[in-house]
């Protein structure tokens, strides 16, 4: 009876992540199809590079939840016991919850770049902020990977931890690319010639003569 249940829940698992990608790539092509004919041809392409990169890094965070964090995380609560009086039970309903948050939370997690990028690209951040800051860093992703994995192990904690920090460090290369492609574009900036004063009225100058 045991494992028809976790049949079925693994099967249930699967068909909401068929949907889930399926609803996510859907509404990526539709959003692209809409403000495709608004833009430039050189807008064209880096919104499409965006878009790219943005799908890639939430599937990617998605696969990291499904095939390393939330196993481990399940693990961690089937074997988690109270005391032997109280029964470890898991409903179907709090393992889905577990299961959507999660990767929900990792797929999140894994935009980290491209929240950089633009930041950086208003002006907000620099890559020399992101250098200055790397142990607190450090330091704030162990304490989300410890909030993300109940475990406290420390097996656990490198699972999450290595990837994100990987993450940190690869905003502070797209970080780096904005900022070049910021510099480029001001170097390419005609200066604006400098108006000259206005002259003093004729008034003004005769009384200046007397």
């Amino acid at each position: 009876m045991k494992i028809a249940v976790m049949s079925d829940i693994h099967g249930n698992i699967n068909a909401l992540e068929a949907v889930l990608a399926d609803a996510t790539e859907k509404g990526a092509d539709e959003f692209w199809n809409l403000q495709k004919p608004a833009l430039y041809k050189h807008e064209k392409k880096s919104a499409g590079s965006i878009l790219f990169y943005c799908c890639f890094l939430f599937y990617a965070g998605l696969a990291v939840g499904y095939y390393m964090v939330f196993p481990l995380t399940v693990q961690f609560l089937g074997t988690y016991q109270v005391s032997e009086v109280v029964a470890n039970e898991i409903s179907l309903n709090s393992y889905m919850d577990i299961f959507i948050i999660l990767l929900l939370m990792m797929g999140a997690v894994f935009e980290m770049p491209i929240l950089a990028y633009f930041l950086a690209v208003v002006g907000l951040l620099n890559s020399s902020f992101l250098k200055k800051n790397r142990r607190i860093a450090f330091i704030i992703i162990m304490a989300v990977a410890a909030v993300v994995t109940p475990t406290g192990d420390a097996f656990t904690l490198s699972v999450v931890t290595i990837p994100m920090y990987l993450l940190y460090e690869l905003s502070i290369s797209v970080v780096k690319r904005a900022e070049r492609k910021r510099k480029i574009k001001q170097d390419d900036e005609p200066e604006k010639p400098s108006t000259p004063p206005p002259a003093p009225a004729k008034g003004f100058q005769e009384k200046k003569k007397k």
